[in-house]
């Protein structure tokens, strides 16, 4: 179900609401060809709320605020069906991630300067309860706030600017072992990223730009928490797991031409080059007889992105390629490739217009 409502001139909002049942017969380990592999009927009910406000005056530049709000929950309950010595016991998960965002822009003029500062905050919360040691048990929050400021001048420059402000909670248990209950843990941390852009435009339609910027990602609740499951002969915690903290260095051109080979016809298309090293990286590893998640050690991710579009009355054509090398820089990983990255890609697409735009067919390829 959706609904949009518009109260007044600027004013919206919009709420939502999906509700999803699954019910399927999973087994204890995917893929496995057993015969005594344990099978369980799943039911599952995933649930999604939704709700935004945006206000976007035409006479007040000062506001172009959005707000949103969400909900989702996923309840799997598991009932075993064999072995049939193990008939009739019983599992479950249910996970559930709640958050909200909001962010306004300003914009206002001094002299020949073009200013827009841009706002917000964000925050979520995951929880996560399990009567299986398969799933991590615990709660996630993770919440941040930011300031942006972008500056146009004679639209041959233009300045970005910004901060972010990132801090998160993690609570759980710590693993059982011999002569160690199981006890309380909370850990947490924050950090403040940079950002910088500036984009030069000498002839109107070729922008040439750099951009140097930081990015922080917490450690998910189940690579701190999750206990046991299906890898080897145990899944282990990790509850001295740090954040990834990434360092990006970027350089491209845009071109925008318009009218190129007839009237209304537009090409757009980019050229970016681009060096991240990852400090901290997260990766499951396998140490002896059991899987945990590590900070591996300093992942470097380099490559190329190309994309092109023109788009007219009849339809429109975009390629889109990207060449990128993964690996580990140092650590005991060092020089092999990230499993977990996608590395090189190349996609086309041809779409064909009718019926005053209203009919847009055609075809992909990746």
């Amino acid at each position: 179900g959706k609904v949009t409502l518009r109260p007044a001139e600027g004013h919206e909002l919009k709420f939502g609401i999906s509700r999803q049942k699954y019910e399927d017969i999973i087994t204890g380990s995917s893929g496995s060809a057993s015969p005594t592999l344990s099978r369980y009927n799943a039911d599952t009910i995933v649930s999604t709320y939704t709700g935004s406000y945006t206000y976007r005056p035409d006479d007040n530049p000062f506001w172009d605020l959005s707000v949103n709000a969400y909900h989702s929950a996923t309840d799997n309950d598991q009932f075993q069906v064999w072995q049939l010595k193990d008939y009739g016991k019983t599992r479950y998960y249910d996970v559930s991630t709640s958050g909200f965002r909001a962010h306004n822009s300003s914009r206002f003029e001094t002299g020949s300067l073009k200013h827009t500062v841009t706002y917000g905050m964000d925050y979520y919360k995951l929880r996560g309860r399990s009567d299986t040691d398969n799933f991590g048990n615990g709660e996630q929050q993770a919440y941040g706030g930011f300031v942006q400021w972008q500056g146009e001048y004679q639209k041959w420059l233009e300045v970005i600017g910004a901060v972010r402000y990132d801090g998160y909670k993690l609570d759980g248990t710590s693993k059982v072992s011999p002569g160690n209950p199981s006890q309380d843990v909370s850990l947490d941390g924050n950090r403040i990223s940079p950002r910088l852009s500036v984009g030069i435009t000498p002839v109107e339609g070729i922008q040439f730009y750099g951009l140097y910027a930081q990015g922080y990602r917490v450690p998910h609740m189940q690579d701190v928490f999750r206990q046991n499951g299906s890898h080897g002969s145990g899944y282990e915690p990790n509850l001295f797991l740090k954040p990834e903290v990434a360092t990006t260095y970027e350089a491209g051109i845009n071109l925008r031409q318009d009218n190129l080979i007839e009237a209304g016809d537009q090409l757009r298309t980019k050229l970016n080059i681009f060096h991240t090293d990852v400090k901290d990286y997260i990766n499951t590893v396998k140490i002896d007889k059991y899987t945990t998640s590590e900070n591996v050690g300093t992942a470097r991710l380099r490559g190329v992105e190309l994309e092109g579009t023109y788009d007219t009355w009849w339809g429109y054509v975009n390629l889109a390629a990207s060449y990128t090398d993964a690996e580990m820089k140092d650590g005991i990983y060092k020089g092999e490739s990230l499993s977990n990255t996608p590395l090189h890609n190349f996609s086309a697409a041809l779409g064909l217009k009718a019926l005053d735009d209203r009919l847009v067919y055609g075809i992909e390829y990746q």
